[in-house]
């Protein structure tokens, strides 16, 4: 493909092109979800390039950039309005920054702040490690990062308990 930029080719190659839409499934709410590998933050990753300069990008920023026809500079986010990570749809994903994602998550009430400063109550706590729930669980049902999640789930926070 003459005269187009490398970055753009290695991104939406024919075969890279094939791999996602052979990954992508209806889902919840009108969402279209990834059911390719995910990272561990559970979004969705593809794989672009060759052996030598493969590199992972997350699958959401690469169906923004796609439908934007631009590649966004790494301080602009592919931010999710359905709250959900495995989802693809070009509809539910918008450009922000890393303010606007902290905004959308404080207006739907899924931040820390919200819930007083505190992740957990004793009570989800207690049902956490009573059922051992999956970080990935936790993380989605209440709004933390995995590390959050991990150690309110392994005693190292929430010691009183």
């Amino acid at each position: 493909m003459e005269g187009v930029d490398p970055k753009i080719e290695k991104l939406y190659s024919p075969a890279v092109i094939k791999r996602f839409l052979a990954n992508v499934k209806p889902g919840a709410n009108g969402c279209l979800e990834w059911a390719g590998a995910l990272n561990d933050d559970g979004y969705g990753k593809i794989s672009v390039g060759g052996r030598e300069d493969q590199e992972k990008v997350r699958v959401h920023r690469w169906v923004l950039q796609s439908v934007l026809g631009v590649i966004l500079p790494p301080e602009i986010l592919a931010c999710h309005g359905c709250d959900n990570r495995a989802c693809i749809h070009p509809g539910h994903i918008f450009p922000g920054t890393q303010q606007d994602n902290m905004d959308d998550m404080v207006a739907k009430g899924r931040s820390v702040t919200v819930r007083n400063r505190m992740a957990f109550t004793d009570e989800e706590v207690l049902e956490i490690r009573e059922k051992n729930l999956p970080l990935k669980e936790i993380m989605e049902r209440f709004g933390v990062s995995k590390a959050t999640a991990s150690y309110a789930r392994s005693g190292k926070t929430y010691s009183h308990l």
